[in-house]
């Protein structure tokens, strides 16, 4: 059987031994927080980033919903100042004066209209 025998250690051994392991957990310790912090901002700028990308996606898929259909063709249509035949095209300054014609007025006016009368 073997038998342990204790020595002793120097104090001038053990104090240099533990202060260079307390160097080297602290100079770890700054990189890595260092390194965090760098991730941290990186990470931000990355949500920033995916915010505007989910917006833009979903402009995108609105824009791909309505492609093709009857309303969003009218709608380009009328971007370019296009009307149906036969359609009147007003725009509306006061619209509080409208609300003083009768429905028999309004008849009478796109009659007109229509017989170019004016």
């Amino acid at each position: 059987m073997r038998d342990w025998k204790l020595k002793r250690v120097s104090w001038f051994v053990i104090v240099p031994v533990l202060l260079a392991a307390v160097l080297i957990c602290v100079a770890c310790y700054q990189r890595d927080n260092a390194s965090l912090r760098g991730l941290k901002v990186e990470a931000g700028d990355l949500r920033v980033e995916i915010s505007e990308n989910q917006e833009e996606t979903e402009n995108l898929r609105d824009k791909m919903d309505n492609l093709g259909t009857t309303a969003q063709l009218e709608t380009e249509a009328r971007k370019q100042d296009f009307i149906k035949s036969g359609e009147l095209l007003f725009e509306v300054v006061n619209e509080e004066l409208l609300k003083n014609y009768t429905e028999e007025e309004w008849t009478i006016l796109m009659e007109e209209r229509k017989l170019g009368q004016f």
